[in-house]
């Protein structure tokens, strides 16, 4: 009897080697399913950041572009608006050049018939 309860025995361990044996094969597959989840996944994510990136130095290309468009609206606008401003200044400058040399001759005027006057012996015309 001790030879069939040694058996008995045996046979349980190797049932119980062969449930651990495939459950360490299970443990093993489904280590090797989350391992390539996880690797998908991070090609996944990594391919994504790669689409973002790209899509970010475009963008930011493309500002640049309308940045250095702008900037170059700007100046010529700046500077036809001093251009303006300038032929205003001179046109002023101008006139009032021209008004301050007609007061100017009006008074040298004024004063040469004074000093006439003066010199013929009047104080002055009366009118």
């Amino acid at each position: 009897m001790s030879g069939g309860c040694v058996t008995r025995g045996r046979e349980r361990r190797d049932q119980q080697n062969g449930q651990n044996s495939k459950t360490m094969e299970q443990n093993q597959d489904e280590e090797q399913v989350q391992l390539a989840e996880a690797n998908s996944l991070t090609l996944t994510m990594r391919s994504g950041l790669e689409a973002i990136s790209k899509e970010i130095r475009d963008l930011k290309t493309e500002i640049k572009k309308d940045l250095t468009t702008l900037k170059e609206q700007v100046t010529e606008d700046v500077k036809s608006e001093i251009n303006e401003l300038k032929r205003e200044m001179y046109q002023q400058l101008s006139a009032n050049t021209k008004t301050s040399t007609r007061i100017s001759n009006r008074r040298g005027r004024g004063t040469d018939r004074r000093n006439r006057d003066v010199e013929y012996g009047g104080e002055g015309c009366a009118l």
